[in-house]
């Protein structure tokens, strides 16, 4: 058997790539946008290593040596206000980070238009921060990551909880690997995000230089998308207004592996799982200021000593495990239905078009999640683009006298 047979159960991690002793394996885009593994038929012995670690057919899963939860946030402001929730993962990160440890994380590439897997060799810390609501690119680091475990370094790696199994069948078990992953929605197209983005593009007659999936402006319940752009334009459009968001809360541009995934109703295989504690509004409404809140949920004994070796710059208080375990819901339930109905369309017509034929409604959730005035965000939008581009005048002013 080869990783070929395992076609729609695939998540696209990349570890075939890792394992193959040939290099006979290589990552294509397929017509829906997401990357798939290619054999080379030439280069392929047939060995069946890349189907025997595939994370998508080992389904066994380690029982979680713990089952601990907590809720808390970073005691740095500008953290917490920088992190798309409580701000839990800077800290652990930047702490391993001066013990030596290779730190792997989802940046997000604005010359690429894509998520991609990078050290912090590459790239700061703080770019690994935030969501990012789209499927990133794990092989080159899964190879990097390898290599570098071989050679007795140590390393931090955090993405999706298949993502976490993926590079954790490629190495094996071995201590000098930490892992973090995440309550996982499922994960959205690059190709139809690159198509929003072109979209916007198009509207503010710029390239834009920055997106955030998950901005604090406003209410931290509030998702929202914030561009920015060259001419120094800066939009947010409320998660209920955004094709794109809308989409991906409707669960109709989900990698076809998510709509049964095998990870989201247990607990994670990584050391600690993180996510936005949204229970706290019913918990403790008093607790919540709307500026994020994060859930940690705790899996291994080598995850437990890591929360405690930063508790000094957190404030956490421990929860009872069931008023955790809400987060493991299974994702059986969203509608394939609805999914082919939109990439049917895309296919024919594109992405503005397929939009318009699907009628994609408005959730409740995505309505919350956002909040309902519109109105509001396009005011800030305006304000701070006003500022933004004064802001820049002022620079550009100074420079001419100084040239003078």
């Amino acid at each position: 058997m080869r990783i070929d047979a395992v076609k729609e159960a695939c998540t696209g991690c990349g570890g075939c790539i890792t394992v193959c002793p040939t290099n006979a394996i290589t990552m294509t885009v397929d017509e829906e946008g997401f990357e798939v593994p290619v054999i080379n038929k030439k280069k392929c012995i047939e060995c069946g290593k890349c189907y025997k670690f595939c994370h998508a057919v080992d389904r066994k899963k380690q029982a979680s040596e713990i089952q601990k939860a907590y809720y808390g946030r970073n005691k740095n402001a500008n953290i917490l206000q920088m992190s798309s929730s409580g701000g839990i993962y800077y800290s652990i990160a930047q702490n391993l980070a001066q013990k030596k440890y290779w730190i792997y994380g989802a940046i997000w590439d604005n010359d690429e238009k894509c998520a991609k897997h990078a050290s912090n060799e590459e790239y700061d810390i703080k770019e690994q921060m935030g969501s990012k609501y789209v499927q990133s690119k794990t092989w080159a680091a899964y190879n990097k990551i390898k290599e570098q475990l071989y050679k007795g370094e140590k390393i931090l790696f955090s993405g999706t909880p298949c993502q976490v199994a993926g590079l954790k069948r490629c190495v094996g078990n071995n201590e000098n690997l930490i892992t973090i992953d995440f309550i996982c929605h499922g994960v959205p197209s690059p190709k139809i995000l690159q198509d929003r983005i072109k979209e916007l593009e198009s509207k503010h007659k710029s390239n834009m230089l920055n997106l955030k999936f998950r901005s604090k402006i406003g209410k931290w319940s509030q998702h929202k998308l914030y561009t920015e752009y060259a001419n120094k334009d800066i939009d947010i459009i409320p998660s209920s207004e955004d094709t794109f968001f809308k989409l991906f809360l409707n669960n109709y541009i989900l990698r076809k592996s998510c709509y049964e995934c095998q990870y989201s109703n247990i607990q994670h295989e990584a050391d600690i799982t993180i996510a936005d504690f949204w229970k706290l509004l019913n918990y403790n409404s008093n607790e919540n200021d709307e500026k994020g809140m994060s859930l940690i949920l705790v899996n291994t004994k080598k995850g437990q000593e890591l929360l405690k070796t930063v508790e000094k710059e957190l404030n956490l208080k421990q929860l009872e495990w069931n008023e955790a375990s809400y987060v493991y819901k299974t994702h059986n339930n969203y509608s394939k239905q609805n999914r082919k109905k939109f990439f049917d369309q895309y296919k024919k017509n594109g992405y503005r078009k397929a939009i318009k034929k699907v009628k994609i409604k408005k959730s409740i959730y995505s309505i919350i999640k956002s909040g309902i005035n519109h109105v509001e965000y396009k005011i800030i939008s305006k304000k701070l683009t006003k500022k933004n581009k004064s802001k820049n005048g002022d620079k550009n002013g100074k420079a001419r006298k100084e040239k003078k």
